[in-house]
């Protein structure tokens, strides 16, 4: 469990509430005013029990409320999205005397609570902290706690503070994996290292390349007996080499790519998750894996491995989110410069018309281009019958979608498109067992 605690002091008097305070003193002064004018003395006496009660009021507010201290708890803070958080607050008040306090959490954590409340009110003294507790079910994202919102008042109710006690504390809640598998890479260039990408060279392996003759120092467990028993001489075998490549995963987050389709958070999210499930796959191939975030601005993280590797690679797809770029709005911006030579392309996004020609002339320039493309056309509704319009507009779709496909294949682009609503694995595994 963590805990983040926050110290916070203001110094001098609290302000006084306006509209209760002017109230009763607008009240006061009118009776005094006019018991004066009609020579009414039992007016004058009914303004005293008021102005006592005002007089006991201000004079019950502490001129020094002294320390707020403030331990905030998310457990835990890592999860994958739409598992549960526990939020835990405690507001520790070190000032004289006895108050009234509210407490409420305005993070985004707030806006997915399961059970609880996200305020609460109660006493608060130097012995009696107030205690708030929610559980929260979050989707993908990143959580960032800035501040807590806090009033305070005397017990009755005259003197009050309201303000916001800032803390630290953040939550993140990381896209779920999938468990992908035959999926092929085929980069123009490849790591010195092992790995799965067949290198187009002899070497150790498990495929078959070729035989030549046998030279001093060759292993003698790869002599070929069949071709020595029948042309009498030394031949070895040779297997293709398997090596690590160069992966890039770009996540595209333009907003004018998700917004024209209906439903353009889900799809977002779904390419989020597509993303994070390749990512992973390449790492547990041995791959060198970079991420890029296309869209706003130049957002990327280089090639890597490793456990550290993969955990940015995912923070930076938790928080991840469309927004809208005149520089970046084209895919012919693509900053290729800063990709390896020869590198295996990823690319996730639901795809413009004309971003096919792009893509094409990122596999004229000697790299691999994959696309895996989050059907739109799987989140509509089924069209209701005799509704003649909402069928055009389908086939449309479909037909722009068809279009946009052969335009890839023409480009050497393989695509992969996938209905959302089901997993990615199975799809992706059976896409890869047809002939491209």
């Amino acid at each position: 469990m963590r805990t983040r605690t926050s110290h916070w002091t203001q110094h001098g008097r609290p302000r006084v509430t306006e509209h209760k305070a002017i109230a009763e003193g607008v009240m006061i002064a009118g009776l005094v005013l006019c018991g004066l004018l009609a020579a009414r003395p039992e007016l004058l006496l009914l303004a005293v029990p008021f102005t006592l009660h005002l007089t006991i009021g201000l004079a019950l507010g502490p001129t020094d409320r002294g320390p707020l201290v403030l331990a905030h708890d998310v457990t835990p803070p890592r999860i994958l999205e739409g598992e549960e958080v526990d939020v835990e607050m405690t507001l520790e008040w070190r000032g004289r005397g006895r108050a009234i306090a509210v407490i409420e959490d305005p993070s985004g954590i707030a806006d997915h609570v399961r059970t609880g409340d996200v305020w609460r009110v109660g006493l608060i003294d130097h012995d009696r902290p107030l205690h708030l507790r929610y559980r929260a079910q979050l989707p993908r994202g990143r959580y960032a706690v800035a501040h807590i919102r806090v009033a305070l008042a005397n017990l009755l109710g005259f003197v009050t503070w309201r303000g916001e006690v800032p803390c630290q504390c953040q939550a993140i809640a990381l896209p779920q994996i999938e468990q992908l598998g035959g999926i092929t890479f085929t980069p123009r260039r490849s790591l010195v290292r092992s790995g799965t990408v067949r290198a187009r060279r002899g070497g150790p392996g498990i495929e078959f390349f070729q035989s030549r003759s046998y030279l001093p120092g060759d292993d003698l467990r790869r002599l070929n007996w069949k071709a020595l028993a029948r042309w009498d001489r030394l031949v070895i075998n040779e297997h293709e080499e398997e090596r690590a490549a160069d992966v890039f995963v770009v996540l595209d987050v333009r907003l004018i790519a998700y917004e024209k389709h209906r439903l353009p958070e889900p799809l977002f999210d779904a390419s989020a998750r597509a993303a994070a499930s390749v990512t992973d796959y390449a790492l547990r191939q041995g791959h060198s894996v970079g991420l890029l975030l296309y869209g706003e601005k130049l957002d990327w993280i280089l090639p890597g491995s490793g456990q550290r590797h993969a955990e940015r690679l995912l923070t930076a797809l938790a928080r991840a989110q469309p927004a809208t770029s005149h520089v970046f709005a084209d895919l012919a911006h693509l900053p290729a410069r800063f990709l390896s030579r020869g590198c295996q392309i990823v690319f996730v996004s639901p795809l413009l018309t004309h971003d096919a020609e792009a893509l094409a002339a990122l596999r004229g320039r000697g790299y691999a281009v994959m696309a895996l493309i989050p059907d739109p056309l799987s989140l509509t509704e089924e069209t209701p019958q005799g509704d003649p319009t909402l069928d055009l507009a389908r086939r449309i779709g479909y037909l722009d979608r068809q279009v946009l496909l052969w335009d890839l294949n023409a480009g050497g682009v393989r695509p992969l498109v996938w209905d959302v609503r089901a997993p990615l694995a199975p799809q992706a595994r059976a896409a890869w067992r047809r002939p491209w």
